[in-house]
Formats: C-alpha cells, structure tokens, sequence
C-alpha cells in the first residue's frame, strides 16, 4: 500500500520544502501533492523553480495552485481531492515528517488493513506532535487502547489531551471518506481541524492514536490558529460541547 502525502500551504516556501524532504525519495510514498493557497507570485515561482530542478519527471510531486485563496479548511479538502491513491497523509507545511512517522504506521496498521472493518472508517493520528503536544498516554490508556468512537470521545471530551488531538491534524485519512464527511463551516477559519474530526465521528468515524507515529510541530506566530487564538480557541471549545453530545 502506498501513500500520498497532502501539504497544504501559503506563503511558505522553505517551510514547506523542509516539511517533506526526509520522505522526499521514501517508496511509501508515491505521491505529493503541494496545494497551494494562490501565495504571492514570487512564492509560487520559487516553487516551479524547484519543481524544474529537483522532479525527477516521474510526477511524484504536484503543484498546484488555487485561484483565489480559499481559507486553510478547504484547501486541505482540495489537497485531498487531488491523492491518487485510497490513503493519504493530510499534513501542515510549517511542521516535519520523517520516516519514523511511516515506520509507526506501518507497523500498526496490517498492509491491506482489512484487520480494521471497515477500515476506511479510520483516522490514524500521530501520538506525539514534537515536542510540545504529547498524547502517547492516549494510544495506550484504557479502556479504548487508543482507538476512539464517537462514544469514547464524547467521555475523552473532558481531557485537554484528546481536545488538543483532536485540533493537531497531520494525520493519515482514506481519501474518499474524508471527503463523504467534509462540511465546510465558514465559522471554523484555524480550528477546521477539530470541526472535521466532530463530523468524522458524528458520520461514524473513529480514531486510531498510533503508537510511535509522531513529527516535529512547530509552534510560531505565524502559525494559522495563532493568527486569532483567542477565537480559534472559542470556536474549538464549542466543538468540543458538540463532542460531548455525541
């Protein structure tokens, strides 16, 4: 089973190329899309340029732009669209994914997953978000051992842990169920994240928190959700009293 790995970005160029450059050449995965959110043009030149220099013509790595910016939510939901293959890693550009993150999924999940049933039902989340947001207790605690349905959640929906999970995204989605459970709220501009994982589990999604599966997250103020934290933060806390309707 391969994977495409889904960058969402705007206006960064370095961090994004750093973000995928340890996979860059990995097997695992055959597909990188780059969507980008209409950055200015001298970004998005910059980009053709190492487009030109560093593709080996095998079409393993996407640009593509946006006409307009659309918002961090959508572009994630077009970035998405755009995988060729059934799963994808959905992944911030502003952060680092190196080969130990596919080591751990590989690891855990069966090669065809059809040890999970239905398995496409599944987000796979990253257990650690280096080095500030730590949930290794959550993919080994009882009584889910790290897996969580909308049940579990709604009593995890107390636990600043699972909450911040559940807003960290740089996860590991089946293409076509994300899409099927995508609702776009326009009220949701940096906490797109937390909202998509409520209708994920409202549409009878669970979550995996994998062992070991873990990448560099960068906290700066240039971050989206830092932009308006305290907005983003309300909007993440009336999520979070959805959750626990569930």
């Amino acid at each position: 089973m391969k994977l495409s790995l889904c960058i969402t970005t705007y206006n960064r160029y370095e961090l994004t190329i750093e973000s995928f450059a340890q996979v860059l050449d990995d097997p695992r995965i055959d597909d990188i899309v780059i969507m980008d959110d209409c950055s200015k043009l001298k970004v998005r030149q910059m980009f053709y340029t190492w487009m030109e220099n560093t593709n080996k013509g095998d079409g393993k790595v996407r640009f593509i732009e946006q006409a307009k910016n659309r918002g961090m939510s959508i572009n994630k939901h077009d970035a998405i669209s755009y995988a060729k293959n059934e799963w994808a890693i959905i992944f911030d550009s502003d952060n680092i994914i190196d080969p130990s993150y596919l080591d751990a999924f590989y690891k855990y999940v069966p090669f065809d997953l059809n040890a999970l049933s239905p398995s496409e039902h599944f987000i796979f989340c990253p257990d650690f978000a280096k080095p500030n947001f730590d949930y290794r207790a959550l993919a080994q605690g009882a009584p889910t051992h790290g897996l969580y349905n909308a049940k579990d959640a709604a009593r995890c929906a107390i636990d600043s842990r699972f909450n911040c999970l559940l807003n960290t995204c740089n996860y590991i989605v089946n293409r076509d169920f994300y899409l099927s459970t995508y609702i776009y709220n326009k009220e949701h501009i940096a906490s797109d994240t937390v909202w998509h994982n409520y209708n994920h589990l409202k549409a009878g999604g669970e979550l995996a928190v994998v062992p070991g599966m873990q990448y560099y997250h960068r906290v700066h103020d240039g971050s989206g959700f830092m932009q308006n934290a305290e907005y983003n933060m309300s909007k993440s806390e009336e999520v979070r009293k959805l959750i626990q309707q569930l």
